[in-house]
Protein backbone atom coordinates (compact mmCIF):
# COMPACT_ATOMS: atom_id res chain seq x y z
CA UNK A 1 0.00 0.00 0.00
CA UNK A 2 1.10 3.79 -1.15
CA UNK A 3 1.05 6.07 1.63
CA UNK A 4 -1.05 8.69 1.55
CA UNK A 5 0.40 11.75 0.39
CA UNK A 6 -0.23 13.85 3.92
CA UNK A 7 1.18 11.24 5.87
CA UNK A 8 3.14 12.42 9.17
CA UNK A 9 6.53 11.22 7.47
CA UNK A 10 6.13 13.16 4.51
CA UNK A 11 4.81 16.21 5.76
CA UNK A 12 7.53 16.04 8.05
CA UNK A 13 10.06 15.47 4.96
CA UNK A 14 8.16 18.13 2.79
CA UNK A 15 9.01 20.80 6.10
CA UNK A 16 12.15 19.79 6.39
CA UNK A 17 12.95 20.10 2.71
CA UNK A 18 11.58 23.51 2.99
CA UNK A 19 13.56 24.29 5.44
CA UNK A 20 17.06 23.72 4.16
CA UNK A 21 16.17 25.27 0.86
CA UNK A 22 15.10 28.79 2.85
CA UNK A 23 18.70 28.33 4.98
CA UNK A 24 20.03 27.82 1.03
CA UNK A 25 18.29 31.22 -0.16
CA UNK A 26 19.56 32.73 3.04
CA UNK A 27 22.66 35.77 2.52
CA UNK A 28 23.98 34.90 6.17
CA UNK A 29 24.19 32.74 8.80
CA UNK A 30 24.28 33.61 12.39
CA UNK A 31 26.08 31.55 15.07
CA UNK A 32 24.16 33.38 17.99
CA UNK A 33 21.66 30.25 18.52
CA UNK A 34 24.79 27.70 18.45
CA UNK A 35 27.07 29.35 21.25
CA UNK A 36 24.99 28.09 24.07
CA UNK A 37 25.33 24.47 22.63
CA UNK A 38 28.72 25.45 22.47
CA UNK A 39 32.05 25.41 25.20
CA UNK A 40 34.74 27.78 25.09
CA UNK A 41 38.49 27.44 25.16
CA UNK A 42 41.14 29.91 25.99
CA UNK A 43 44.88 29.77 24.20
CA UNK A 44 47.78 31.42 24.35
CA UNK A 45 50.00 32.99 21.43
CA UNK A 46 51.58 29.88 20.09
CA UNK A 47 49.46 27.21 21.87
CA UNK A 48 48.42 24.38 19.42
CA UNK A 49 44.83 24.15 18.71
CA UNK A 50 44.92 20.58 16.89
CA UNK A 51 47.05 18.40 14.98
CA UNK A 52 47.10 17.16 11.42
CA UNK A 53 46.24 13.35 12.13
CA UNK A 54 44.74 13.87 15.63
CA UNK A 55 40.50 12.70 15.73
CA UNK A 56 38.40 15.34 15.03
CA UNK A 57 36.31 16.15 18.07
CA UNK A 58 34.76 18.70 17.50
CA UNK A 59 34.38 22.00 15.05
CA UNK A 60 35.92 25.50 16.39
CA UNK A 61 34.57 28.66 15.95
CA UNK A 62 36.97 32.08 16.44
CA UNK A 63 35.69 34.36 19.02
CA UNK A 64 38.22 36.18 19.07
CA UNK A 65 41.94 36.59 18.49
CA UNK A 66 44.01 35.07 15.45
CA UNK A 67 44.46 30.87 14.46
CA UNK A 68 47.20 29.85 11.90
CA UNK A 69 46.81 27.01 9.85
CA UNK A 70 50.47 26.29 8.59
CA UNK A 71 49.70 23.62 6.09
CA UNK A 72 47.55 25.75 4.01
CA UNK A 73 49.80 29.47 4.97
CA UNK A 74 46.14 31.20 5.86
CA UNK A 75 45.42 32.82 9.44
CA UNK A 76 41.91 32.69 10.45
CA UNK A 77 40.25 35.55 12.20
CA UNK A 78 37.38 36.03 14.87
CA UNK A 79 34.05 35.57 13.16
CA UNK A 80 35.22 32.22 11.08
CA UNK A 81 34.75 28.19 11.79
CA UNK A 82 37.53 26.05 12.14
CA UNK A 83 38.15 22.09 11.70
CA UNK A 84 35.21 21.49 9.19
CA UNK A 85 37.01 19.21 7.16
CA UNK A 86 37.98 16.65 9.71
CA UNK A 87 34.56 16.32 10.72
CA UNK A 88 33.25 15.36 7.84
CA UNK A 89 36.01 13.13 6.28
CA UNK A 90 35.58 9.22 6.07
CA UNK A 91 38.55 8.76 8.77
CA UNK A 92 37.36 11.47 10.76
CA UNK A 93 41.16 12.89 11.25
CA UNK A 94 42.34 16.30 11.73
CA UNK A 95 43.51 16.99 8.15
CA UNK A 96 46.07 20.19 9.38
CA UNK A 97 47.30 21.34 12.47
CA UNK A 98 46.22 24.62 14.19
CA UNK A 99 48.64 27.13 16.20
CA UNK A 100 46.71 29.95 17.89
CA UNK A 101 48.52 33.48 16.98
CA UNK A 102 47.48 35.53 19.37
CA UNK A 103 45.84 35.11 22.89
CA UNK A 104 42.78 33.81 21.08
CA UNK A 105 38.93 32.69 22.57
CA UNK A 106 37.54 29.48 20.51
CA UNK A 107 33.97 28.12 20.90
CA UNK A 108 33.63 24.23 20.58
CA UNK A 109 30.72 22.47 19.45
CA UNK A 110 31.04 18.77 19.46
CA UNK A 111 30.94 16.32 17.15
CA UNK A 112 28.45 14.36 18.49
CA UNK A 113 26.20 18.03 18.60
CA UNK A 114 27.23 19.14 15.30
CA UNK A 115 25.20 15.92 13.91
CA UNK A 116 22.67 16.72 15.87
CA UNK A 117 22.66 20.02 14.99
CA UNK A 118 22.46 19.26 11.47
CA UNK A 119 18.90 17.97 12.03
CA UNK A 120 17.34 20.90 14.21
CA UNK A 121 19.23 23.72 12.12
CA UNK A 122 19.68 22.76 8.57
CA UNK A 123 21.11 26.49 7.95
CA UNK A 124 24.26 25.30 9.96
CA UNK A 125 24.16 22.54 7.17
CA UNK A 126 24.79 24.91 4.17
CA UNK A 127 26.86 26.88 5.85
CA UNK A 128 29.35 24.27 6.46
CA UNK A 129 28.61 23.27 2.66
CA UNK A 130 29.51 26.54 1.67
CA UNK A 131 32.81 27.17 4.01
CA UNK A 132 33.98 23.53 2.57
CA UNK A 133 33.35 24.33 -0.51
CA UNK A 134 35.00 27.69 -0.76
CA UNK A 135 38.04 26.32 1.12
CA UNK A 136 38.38 23.66 -1.39
CA UNK A 137 38.11 26.09 -3.93
CA UNK A 138 40.82 28.24 -2.29
CA UNK A 139 43.31 25.63 -1.46
CA UNK A 140 43.12 24.07 -4.92
CA UNK A 141 44.23 27.94 -6.06
CA UNK A 142 40.89 28.82 -7.45
CA UNK A 143 39.76 30.81 -4.91
CA UNK A 144 35.89 30.76 -5.99
CA UNK A 145 36.33 31.64 -9.12
CA UNK A 146 34.27 29.81 -11.91
CA UNK A 147 35.35 27.24 -13.73
CA UNK A 148 35.10 27.76 -17.27
CA UNK A 149 35.85 25.42 -19.90
CA UNK A 150 38.78 26.60 -22.30
CA UNK A 151 37.93 28.27 -25.59
CA UNK A 152 39.59 24.63 -27.20
CA UNK A 153 37.04 22.26 -27.65
CA UNK A 154 39.33 19.66 -27.34
CA UNK A 155 38.12 16.76 -24.87
CA UNK A 156 39.39 13.23 -23.66
CA UNK A 157 36.90 10.63 -23.18
CA UNK A 158 35.95 12.09 -19.43
CA UNK A 159 34.71 15.04 -21.58
CA UNK A 160 37.28 17.10 -19.51
CA UNK A 161 39.53 19.48 -21.44
CA UNK A 162 43.72 18.25 -21.37
CA UNK A 163 45.01 20.85 -18.95
CA UNK A 164 48.25 22.52 -20.78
Amino acid sequence: MAPASNSPCRLQLRDLTARVEAAARAGHFSVEAFLPLMYRRRLSAGETLCVAGEPAHGLFYVLDGAISLPAVQRTVGAGNFLGEFGLFSDEGLRTGSAVACTDSTIMVLTRSAVFACLLQHPELGVHLLRLITGRMLQNAGLGGKLLEPPASTEHDATGISPSR
